[in-house]
């Protein structure tokens, strides 16, 4: 079986987390079970970039570098 359906099928039976973050390298089919080896993305969710409150940033920053 090629990765491109196996690829498919594990979209359908993980969670979200593990096909969004993760990336498929691997799978074995061994007796009737398929076995997934995956790698972590390097990515930053959006949600975390950037600083929101500017003011309790730079309170932060004069607390650890005071």
């Amino acid at each position: 079986m090629s990765s491109a359906p196996l690829l498919s099928i594990a979209n359908l039976l993980l969670p979200e987390v593990l096909v969004t973050y993760f990336e498929l390298i691997k799978h074995k089919v061994k007796s009737e079970e398929i076995h997934f080896y995956f790698t972590k993305l390097n990515s930053i969710l959006e949600e975390f970039r950037g600083v929101r409150n500017i003011e309790f940033f730079l309170f932060r920053l004069t607390n650890i570098f005071a």
